[in-house]
């Protein structure tokens, strides 16, 4: 059996888990990216204070490049631990721009201006996050 993530179609970033035959798979040549039971599915890139910077294996396919915030420790949100999506280029160029956000304003701007000062970072941390290197989560200012 393999653990399967499934990007679920509601627009809210949802994962969930899956077992399936590696056989099944193949038969239905579906396309899925794989984690194993212990494996971390988001990758973590940097923390800001309480938050933490993230991107989902998943993200791999959109078109658009963003990150996921994660508020650490939280429980409430209601889309999980995310807390915020912010897409961070368009067409290859850098254009910082919350997609959706339970942030409040200052706190919008602190990872914003993040985002800004560290962008160059943030993109190679993403490839080698999607290419499946391991990375240095980073604590930034």
């Amino acid at each position: 059996m393999i653990r399967v993530v499934i990007l679920a179609g509601n627009g809210g970033g949802a994962l969930n888990l899956v077992d399936f035959s590696t056989e099944l798979l193949r038969m239905c040549g579906m396309f899925c990216i794989f984690a194993d039971v212990n494996d971390n599915i988001m990758g973590k890139l940097m923390i800001l204070l309480y938050f933490i910077l993230s991107v989902f294996p998943a993200d791999a396919t959109e078109n658009r490049r963003h990150i996921h915030v994660v508020r650490r420790g939280s429980k409430k949100s209601h889309r999980g631990d995310t807390v915020a999506k912010i897409w961070i280029e368009e067409n290859g160029e850098k254009k910082i721009e919350v997609a959706w956000s339970e942030l409040s304003a200052d706190e919008e701007t602190l990872i914003i201006e993040a985002i800004d000062k560290h962008w160059k970072q943030l993109n190679q941390m993403i490839d080698d996050v999607f290419a499946g290197k391991k990375i240095q989560i980073k604590r930034i200012k």
